[in-house]
């Protein structure tokens, strides 16, 4: 138990900005190659027509990857900013309030790409074996699912980015920061 004037909210931050930063730039890396092979599977088993597919995935790969990448270096700057942090280093508000920004700015770069990449997977879905009765009505709910998914994406991505930008706005925290080394 901490002592009357000791904080351990650096602690509790610190591993959750590892935790979550870890685990960001885990997915980032290996959830692309991972959702290649399942969404290739998908199109398989719908009966799609793999040439169309090959040809979609080659017309999105370039921005895929840029936001693969992108996603791996903000991710692995929350993780350094929480490393630094568990260790008390006054450098670590300035990493993390610098990660919120940028992971601010990434969302907002990132919603049209995956947007506009899962329309035209849509498309190209209820263009082939799903095409006929009923496929409009599925294309329809697919697109609102794609705005339901957007709208839970962009508050996930907001929450922790939001905290850290209040958080170290406090007085008080800045203050403690203020005497780290």
């Amino acid at each position: 138990m901490p002592l009357a004037g000791q904080t351990v909210w650096h602690r509790v931050v610190g591993v959750i900005c590892i935790v979550f930063g870890g685990g960001a730039v885990l997915a980032s890396t290996l959830g692309q190659q991972t959702m290649a092979k399942f969404s290739q599977l998908q199109m398989k088993n719908a009966g799609m027509d793999g040439d169309a597919y090959q040809a979609l995935m080659t017309q999105w790969s370039g921005k895929l990857m840029m936001l693969g990448v992108g996603a791996a270096v903000v991710a692995l700057i929350l993780a350094v900013g929480g490393l630094l942090l568990l260790l008390k280093k006054r450098k670590s508000a300035v990493a993390l309030k610098t990660w919120a920004g940028l992971r601010i700015a990434f969302l907002l770069v990132t919603i049209p790409i995956q947007a506009g990449f899962q329309k035209a997977m849509d498309e190209l879905h209820f263009a082939g074996a799903l095409a006929g009765e009923g496929a409009e009505f599925a294309a329809s709910a697919g697109r609102i699912w794609i705005v339901i998914a957007i709208a839970a994406g962009v508050l996930w991505g907001m929450l922790l980015p939001t905290f850290i930008l209040v958080w170290f706005s406090r007085r008080k925290i800045r203050e403690q920061v203020a005497f780290w080394d």
